[in-house]
């Protein structure tokens, strides 16, 4: 009963095993079969003679011969060092003997006799060997062989080998000839000792099947036949394949996954201190889930994490504004201002087209449109910039209004930068009149490309040795006799705010907070459209803004100006304030009319026959009485003085030309020189085509409406 109960736990346990627990062919003793192919020499023989075979006097030496044999086998591990095998083994054993003797044939002639013994006998037997492994995955082999030697039988004959033509006393060369015979007293068991090396090469994983490549050597312990000194010795070569019967089963694949389970408290604090995590003890729990697929591991990790954070401040914005007026008195009630007039203004158009460094593809600072029919001048702003940015729109749609014009295309090159290169002059003509071609239509013939060799630098260049300087060498100009083609591009009457009272606003955060804060925001709107954004870091200061008339030309009696503060916190807090100042526009009785002038080369006041002609068409009519003001400009390049010195001499010019030409009685004024501020409508000193154009003369008229 004991027994009984020992079966039935095992047979309870081991049916519970776990599938997914990996078994190793190590951890098992296994049970092999499995078959063995050799192939080998067979050495026979000692010195011998067969007592029932018809041979004279001399005995046989040896023999060596080949042969394949199989065998069958089974083999079990005592431990993984240590393991026993049993094979039944079929060994052909087959010899060739040969033995020559001296004679005296008749004539006393000497003569040489050949005895051949042909063996053939099969070893079927067991063999029983211990296998021992000395190095992984050598294996050492020693046991013995016993079995039976069957089928014995023999040939034997006696040749005549010399002379040559001679003859044994039967008339023939061969005698003693004895066929197919049997091998008489062989001896049974026959026993040989073997030993050798074998190699395991696993096939699987869990060794199910095992490649065994051997070398064995079976040496003889016994005769073959009794009494007689006849004993065989093998050496083979081969390999044995075995399969196992008890290998362990492969294991399910096995997956692992991590999950994780955190739980979080949260507690506030200061809105100052830093957001942390603190992290939780940790729990670990594994569960197991088994498919006929697979086994899935899930590690879950449980944790409760405390999260430090720091609360939202809360700010409070507040803007107040006051109006300074130009007593710097400050006002806490008050109305902006603005006094409007009626202008009309004729915007310079410079025929001139620059070009980047070594570049022959037109800049993206010029408008280019895909097709004419997009093009109106009447939505070109009034700015002398925004008018240079259309110059090829405005020269295309002139072309085509005035199918007689022509112009004449002359490209330049820097002479410092681009060693005044004429084919990169030509090709940005080329690229100039290829516009002009492809977009406006304008017959190709009625645009010429100037000729040049040698040095294609300006014929006045600027001789500023600055990147100023050399920009507005690299350029296309666009010279024509038809001066409709380049004159002003005239805008028609807008209105324009002149004055603004007060000129100054007074912005005061108080009341708004000041711990917390990183940094705020100002911006004054008309309506949905920005006018001004002042913006900064830390904390609100008292600040002071300018009005100035080009900043408030959106505003209007219905469209009032709005500040709106926006102070920004820690952790993404804000806070914000509105407040709305009224707004009055009266429009003066006075009309202004404008030609801004840019004809002027650099360091030039000489007034070209094209600048004449502009400033004859536009003072003519001028009424009697009406306000002429004369204002000179330059760039901001150099001395300061000579540029005062030029802009006078500009105006100077100017002024001299109108009193020529006027014969009424007017008010003219040609002292207002700027040399430290850029001209209406530049916006900075930057590109070339920028300084061109503050290299001019804007003349004013005031007249009544």
């Amino acid at each position: 009963m004991k027994l009984l109960c020992i079966v039935l736990c095992f047979g309870v346990i081991t049916s519970q095993a776990q599938p997914w627990v990996e078994v190793s062919p190590n951890d098992v003793l296994l049970t092999q079969i499995g078959f063995s192919v050799h192939g080998g020499i067979v050495s026979q023989g000692s010195d011998f003679t067969l007592p029932f075979a018809p041979t004279c006097c001399t005995a046989y030496g040896s023999s060596l011969t080949g042969t394949l044999g199989i065998s069958a086998s089974l083999r079990q591990e005592l431990s993984k060092a240590i393991r026993l095998q049993a094979r039944v083994t079929y060994l052909p054993m087959n010899g060739t003997f040969d033995s020559d003797e001296s004679i005296l044939v008749s004539g006393n002639v000497d003569g040489v006799t050949r005895h051949t013994l042909e063996t053939s006998l099969t070893f079927l037997g067991a063999e029983l060997l211990a296998d021992v492994k000395v190095a992984k995955p050598v294996r050492v082999l020693l046991g013995a062989s016993i079995g039976s030697m069957v089928g014995g039988e023999f040939d034997q004959r006696e040749t005549l080998i010399m002379p040559g033509l001679g003859t044994f006393e039967n008339g023939m060369r061969v005698r003693n000839e004895t066929r197919d015979a049997a091998l008489q007293s062989m001896i049974s068991p026959a026993v040989m000792l073997t030993g050798g090396l074998a190699f395991d090469i696993p096939m699987s994983a869990n060794h199910d099947v095992v490649l065994s490549p051997e070398i064995l050597l079976n040496m003889g312990i016994t005769d073959v036949v009794e009494s007689v000194s006849w004993r065989a010795n093998i050496a083979r070569v081969g390999a044995s394949v075995s399969f196992a019967l008890n290998a362990p089963e492969p294991p399910l694949p096995i997956k692992r996954r991590t999950q994780e389970f955190i739980d979080t408290v949260v507690i506030t604090t200061a809105p100052d201190q830093p957001l942390r995590t603190i992290a939780g003890a940790e729990t670990m729990v594994t569960d197991t889930a088994v498919t006929n697929e697979e086994v899935i591991f899930t590690s879950k990790l449980y944790r409760t994490d405390t999260i430090v954070q720091p609360q939202k401040p809360e700010l409070v914005a507040a803007i107040h504004a006051r109006g300074r007026d130009a007593g710097g008195t400050e006002h806490n009630t008050f109305t902006i201002r603005l006094s409007t007039q009626f202008v009309s203004e004729a915007l310079p158009l410079l025929p001139v087209v620059f070009f980047e460094s070594q570049a022959v593809t037109l800049s993206s600072r010029y408008h280019q449109v895909q097709n004419s029919a997009s093009f109106s001048v009447d939505h070109i702003p009034p700015t002398t910039t925004a008018v240079h940015r259309e110059v090829l729109n405005i020269i295309g749609s002139r072309l085509n209004s005035n199918p007689t014009a022509t112009i004449t295309l002359r490209g330049t090159a820097d002479p410092t930068t681009e060693a005044g290169n004429c084919s990169l002059a030509r090709d940005r003509a080329q690229a100039v009149r290829d516009y002009l071609v492809q977009v406006w239509k304008v017959d190709p013939n009625r645009i010429h490309i100037a000729e040049t060799s040698g040095n294609c630098a300006p014929a006045r260049a600027t001789r500023e040795q600055s990147e100023y300087g050399y920009s507005e060498n690299r350029r296309v100009e666009i010279e024509t006799s038809d001066l409709t083609v380049i004159e002003p591009v005239a805008k028609r009457k807008f209105s324009e705010t002149r004055t603004v009272d007060p000129p100054l606003l007074v912005l005061d955060p108080s009341g708004s907070s000041t711990r917390y804060v990183t940094g705020w925001t100002i911006r004054g709107m008309a309506g949905a459209d920005p006018l001004f954004t002042i913006d900064s870091a830390g904390s609100s200061l008292q600040i002071v803004h300018a009005l100035t008339p080009g900043s408030v030309e959106k505003l209007s009696d219905s469209t009032p100006l709005m500040l709106e503060y926006t102070i920004r916190g820690i952790q993404n807090s804000r806070a914000a304030a509105t407040v709305v100042l009224p707004v009055q526009r009266d429009t003066l009785e006075d009309e202004l009319q404008r030609l801004t002038l840019t004809l002027f080369d650099v360091s030039s006041d000489e007034l070209t026959n094209t600048a004449l002609q502009q400033i004859r068409t536009f003072v003519k009519g001028i009424p009697s009485g009406s306000k002429v003001v004369v204002r000179g400009f330059t760039d901001l390049l150099g001395n300061a003085d000579f540029n005062r010195q030029l802009a006078q001499r500009r105006a100077g010019a100017v002024c001299s030309e109108i009193q020529r030409i006027m014969k009424t009685r007017i008010i003219l004024e040609c002292t207002e020189i700027s040399t430290d501020k850029r001209p209406p409508g530049i916006e900075s000193n930057q590109t070339p085509e920028e300084r061109f154009l503050s290299r001019t003369v804007q003349i004013e008229v005031t007249k009544k409406r």
